[in-house]
């Protein structure tokens, strides 16, 4: 065997095994076929039962549907009677087809099937017709009372119910026995399979052993060769391998490749003693390998040259960056780390150039007069610090230059009051001037007082519309309120009629189930168990009746509460109204107020406009006030002239109080 190759070995043993389990194989089928057959008539026989359970129900329902037009006489209790009829011809017809195999079993069905006929024949029809003559008043109730006493059709059914239980107990018995054939096949098939598995088993530990001690000999020398190269790492280790199979292949390539390795820890050293010294243009010769080897000394020498060229472009980039062009980037097609390296150094030459770029485009509008700026950029770093410093100089330019302007309009305006009272001044018109200017302040504050009241009086008007709209939402909303209680009202109602519906189908109930008591207890021993029934429904009456009752009296309850809440909602909706009527009300005054405020500050207007022309024609009689008006016109001048030159200046409108 040592002279064989691994792989004929391998296949020596794997046929062997194989064999062992294709006889295993063949040994399961046979019997799985066999316990598939006796699987199938035991699925026969359980479809068989369940159908005669299903015949002996319809037969109890039809019974019972008779029974129930006994007692009450209502045609919906014949429901189940007559739908059973033709469910038991099409069931019973089925049940002779799956036992047509078993010629005693379709006997059995057939005088079931008499039976059943019978019964309907002879008890079910004439009772039925008694019953529609009782309804009708032609004959008394103790006729049918004196005819089911006689128990004739408790008889029938009785020996219908044997004849089911003698079919079912023969259809159980072929299913049992059919059981206990398919387990001792099993158990057969078993034992067979457990001792063919162990001797498969057995044979094949002994085989794989001995192919394994073959291998696993020559590879132990292989591997403690191999280990001591890995501890020592000296390439030069020589591999005896006295095997003629694979391993010895493996060895002697092993020893091939070992000279390989030694060229390649050379050139590799010489490679990292050259990258040590700076002299990154060293290679090694890839001319000495051949395949993986030459791609792999390939691949370190397109390392280095990988590695030094970005290097170089960065190096580059930095030196540009350093003349000051921001217009430079690292353009180089690189992968991995190195193109992180490259957009990690392009984003930053970016945010470089964006942040400058900025500050520049800022710096150019306040030197153009636009300081209604600011600085929005995301920076990061210091240059957050440089973005906060820039925008609080824009900020203090906008101070200072709004505080300019605003003192340059007050001596504006300063200089014109001042030019008009020169103006009011004039021989011989003291008094009047100073009445003038007394009646001129009065009106102003006048003005003033009546300005802020149109004002208010125009905002009160705006805030009372609203709030009108608003109430007007809230009525309506209140409105579709009661509309949904009013709904749940009747809703409600008609829950009520459901639950008294149901207290009387619980007392309807209740009687059957009294009636199905007496029946059962004429029934005697066979009627125990319908007794039980009957007990149970009767019990299951009384609960649902006293359910129901609860459930009747809780919707009472809440139908009063509900109309209680409809009521408290019906008040609330017609204060709703009152206020409605109320706030049309004050809208209206509040209206007519603001109009009366707008028109008292139009008056108010027009008599400052006259006192001021009185005024200016006081001043052309004064030859002071020329005077006085020809140094006030001069700083007029120049306020506005200071206040132009301030206007120049773009601002932002700044929000604060000026003391």
């Amino acid at each position: 065997m040592i002279k064989l190759k691994i792989g004929g070995r391998v296949l020596i043993g794997y046929i062997i095994v194989l064999a062992l389990i294709i006889i295993i194989g063949c040994i399961v089928f046979f019997n799985l076929k066999t316990i598939n057959g006796n699987f199938h008539w035991v699925i026969h026989t359980d479809e068989v039962l369940r159908n005669a359970e299903r015949l002996k129900k319809l037969v109890v329902d039809m019974e019972t549907g008779e029974r129930g037009f006994m007692i009450t006489g209502k045609d919906e209790f014949l429901e189940p009677y007559n739908q059973g009829w033709d469910d038991f011809a099409k069931l019973i017809a089925a049940q002779k087809n799956l036992v047509s195999d078993n010629p005693p079993q379709v006997k059995r069905l057939e005088e079931i099937e008499k039976n059943v006929y019978q019964w309907k024949n002879i008890i079910a029809i004439p009772l039925i017709a008694k019953r529609r003559e009782v309804t009708q008043q032609k004959i008394d109730y103790q006729e049918i009372i004196n005819i089911i006493s006689k128990a004739e059709g408790k008889k029938i059914m009785d020996t219908i119910r044997g004849q089911f239980d003698e079919f079912t107990n023969i259809e159980i018995q072929l299913m049992t026995k059919r059981e206990k054939d398919t387990n001792s096949v099993i158990s057969s098939m078993e034992i067979l399979i457990t001792a063919l598995t162990l001797a498969a088993i057995i044979v094949g530990v002994i085989i794989a052993l001995l192919i394994t001690r073959s291998i696993t000999k020559p590879l132990s020398g292989l591997l403690n060769t191999l280990n001591s190269i890995e501890q020592k790492g000296d390439f030069s280790t020589k591999i005896d391998i006295q095997s003629q199979d694979e391993v010895g292949q493996v060895g002697n390539a092993l020893n091939s490749m070992m000279a390989v390795f030694q060229d390649m820890n050379s050139d590799v050293i010489k490679l990292a003693n050259s990258a040590i010294a700076g002299q990154l243009s060293t290679r090694a010769d890839t001319s000495k390998y051949q395949g993986d080897f030459k791609r792999i000394i390939s691949g370190i020498n397109n390392t280095l040259d990988t590695v030094v060229l970005p290097i170089q472009e960065a190096s580059n980039v930095l030196q540009q960056l350093k003349e000051g062009n921001l217009n430079v980037m690292v353009k180089g097609n690189y992968s991995g780390d190195h193109a992180i390296i490259k957009e990690n150094l392009n984003d930053t030459i970016l945010s470089l150039k964006n942040y400058i770029g900025e500050i520049s485009t800022i710096l150019v509008k306040m030197a153009e007069g636009n300081l209604n700026i600011e600085v929005t950029g995301d920076y990061k770093g210091d240059f957050i610090n440089i973005k906060k410093a820039l925008n609080n100089i824009i900020d203090s330019f906008n101070l200072i230059l709004n505080q300019i302007a605003n003192g340059s309009n007050e001596v504006l305006a300063s200089a014109n009051q001042l030019s008009t009272a020169s103006q009011s001044l004039s021989d011989g018109a003291n008094e009047q001037t100073s009445s003038v200017e007394e009646i001129v302040t009065s009106l102003a504050e006048v003005g003033a007082q009546v300005k802020q009241t149109a004002e208010n009086a125009n905002t009160t008007n705006g805030v009372m519309v609203v709030t009108r709209q608003k109430a007007i939402a809230g009525n309506n909303e209140m409105k579709a309120l009661l509309n949904a209680i009013e709904d749940l009202n009747n809703t409600s109602e008609k829950i009520s009629k459901i639950i008294r519906e149901i207290e009387s189908i619980a007392f309807q109930t209740n009687i059957l189930a009294l009636n199905a008591g007496v029946e059962a207890a004429r029934a005697g021993h066979y009627g125990k168990g319908f007794n039980v029934v009957a007990t149970e429904v009767r019990n299951l009456a009384m609960r649902a009746s006293a359910s129901a009752k609860e459930t009747s009296e809780l919707i009472e309850e809440t139908i009063k509460k509900i109309n209680s809440s409809s009521k408290l909602t019906g008040n609330t909706a017609d204060i709703l109204n009152d206020m409605m009527g109320n706030i049309n009300q004050v809208t209206e005054l509040v209206g007519q107020i603001a109009i009366a405020a707008n028109e008292q500050n139009s008056a108010v207007t027009n008599v400052s406009n006259s006192i001021d022309h009185i005024a200016k024609i006081t001043m052309s009689n004064s030859a002071a006030s020329e005077q006085m008006a020809a140094s006030s016109e001069e700083l007029t001048g120049q306020a506005e002239s200071f206040r132009q030159m301030s206007n120049q200046f773009e601002l932002k409108k700044l929000h604060y109080s000026q003391k």
